[in-house]
């Protein structure tokens, strides 16, 4: 204990004796603590919290009947082909199952 408490005030005399370094020391860690703070936040944000979406169900009488799409397969250049050419949707958007065991 007595070994910690020299260091201690070994630590601050330095720091006196410096207070240009001590200034840049100690806003170098703030920004430190400040930037991992944020991204930690933003991780928590947007990653780990359930999206507050509420779903309202349509009424009984108007539900659609639910089709299904034929499996019709692209190529990737295909599907490059039709985000360039198809001016008719906001956005043309691919999925892909690949099934694979480790």
């Amino acid at each position: 204990m007595r070994d910690l408490m020299q260091d201690v005030r070994f630590a601050l005399r330095t720091l006196r004796k410096t207070p240009i370094f001590t200034v840049l020391a100690i806003i170098t860690i703030a920004l430190g603590v400040g930037a991992n703070t944020a991204a930690f936040s933003m991780v928590r944000g947007v990653l780990m919290r359930r999206p507050a979406i509420r779903r309202r169900r349509p009424p009984r009488a108007r539900r659609p009947t639910v089709r299904h799409a034929p499996d019709v397969r692209f190529s990737v250049p295909e599907i490059s082909d039709y985000r360039r050419q198809v001016a008719s949707f906001a956005a043309v958007a691919e999925y892909h199952s690949m099934p694979f065991q480790l």
